[in-house]
């Protein structure tokens, strides 16, 4: 009875070190648990911010284009009517010459000249064009003059920029690539 008595005891205190390293192995578990909740909540509130900072941009972005478009629509109609003569001085400079003196507009094919004695020679952009002389395409990775091909490098409609593949292969660029 001794012999068993003391493994007895023996047994019991095997179990009771084995429930202390269950318990420390708990204990561990429930900090790694905060610890990743606290994280996680973190990662969430990163999100959050950088979903308001993308929409703060893509509303700014907006606002500038409609005021460009807006600019460029009040040139070209100031245009047309220095055309019909209702502009008061577009027949005192030959076409796509403006003020006192009647300098040359330095425009681009991309847009019209504010031409004419009263004239400011400042260039209105076409849709799609940009660019003070109105010389460059208005969306990244389009060919000038036309602004409707990709440029090599940009495939699809949206002429977006091809994906790194890596060696030996190639992007198939072009609208159809």
């Amino acid at each position: 009875l001794e012999v068993e008595s003391v493994n007895t005891t023996s047994r019991v205190d095997v179990l009771e070190v084995e429930s202390a390293n269950t318990t420390s192995r708990v204990d561990v578990l429930e900090v790694q648990t905060v610890n990743i909740a606290a994280k996680v909540d973190e990662m969430e509130i990163l999100s959050t911010d950088m979903q308001v900072l993308n929409e703060e941009t893509v509303n700014t972005t907006s606002r500038v284009d409609v005021l460009e478009e807006a600019l460029a629509e009040i040139m070209l109609e100031l245009a047309l009517l220095k055309v019909k003569g209702g502009g008061g001085g577009s027949d005192e400079c030959e076409k796509n010459y403006f003020g006192a003196n009647c300098t040359a507009c330095n425009c681009a094919i991309g847009g019209i000249c504010d031409d004419g004695r009263k004239g400011s020679g400042r260039c209105a952009c076409f849709e799609g064009v940009t660019g003070v002389r109105c010389e460059e395409c208005a969306s990244t990775g389009r060919l000038w003059p036309d602004c409707t091909e990709c440029m090599s490098g940009y495939f699809g409609k949206e002429c977006s920029p091809c994906p790194d593949c890596g060696w030996p292969t190639q992007c198939s660029d072009g609208q159809s690539g």
